[in-house]
């Protein structure tokens, strides 16, 4: 099974994504005061957490917005998620 990354996304009511966080991966030393922030989904949206593959993390901004333009969340709950593949470029 791919791996995959745990996000947190604000979908409107016909379950189109408008907003998502993703994970930083920093860590901040105990004595270090980081600003943090939540994403709060306002009247008519909703918070819901989603497993997506991994190589979104690694995504730029155009393709991250391609792809949560795509995904879809139904009332049930259910989300469907568009098909990626990662290709990578290398200079020869």
């Amino acid at each position: 099974m791919a791996a995959t990354a745990k996000i947190l996304v604000i979908a409107d009511v016909h379950g189109r994504v408008l907003a998502a966080e993703l994970p930083t991966g920093v860590k901040a030393a105990s004595e270090e005061k980081i600003p943090t922030a939540r994403l709060l989904p306002l009247e008519g949206q909703r918070s819901i957490s989603i497993q997506v593959p991994r190589e979104v993390l690694k995504l730029g901004g155009p393709d991250l917005r391609r792809f949560f333009s795509e995904v879809q969340i139904r009332s049930t709950g259910e989300v469907q998620l568009p098909k990626i593949k990662v290709a990578r470029m290398h200079k020869s």
